[in-house]
């Protein structure tokens, strides 16, 4: 993956979009942090959730796709929704 901006971050790490160099398609890419990618339990749920969220196709539901270890850090690719974040969204309303 070729990282491009950081897009926000939150409770569970930073969310960077990105560019999966091997099919050439933008992505999200979610970094968890350290503290949360070292308890095996909350990787284990996350892989779970995962396996359900893939079956998941509706106009409104950001596509997940893998969850991946590189060295000691797992990351979490998914579907990449340009536009406004909420955050900003509701400042601005």
């Amino acid at each position: 993956y070729q990282i491009i901006e950081e897009l926000g971050k939150g409770g569970m790490g930073k969310v960077y979009k990105a560019i999966d160099k091997e099919i050439d398609a933008r992505v999200a890419l979610k970094l968890i942090k350290p503290e949360i990618a070292t308890d095996k339990k909350t990787i284990e749920r996350f892989r779970n959730e995962l396996k359900t969220a893939r079956d998941i196709s509706h106009k409104n539901v950001c596509r997940m796709y893998d969850l991946n270890k590189e060295e000691e850090s797992y990351y979490i690719t998914m579907e990449y929704v340009s536009g406004e974040d909420l955050k900003s969204f509701i400042r601005r309303a």
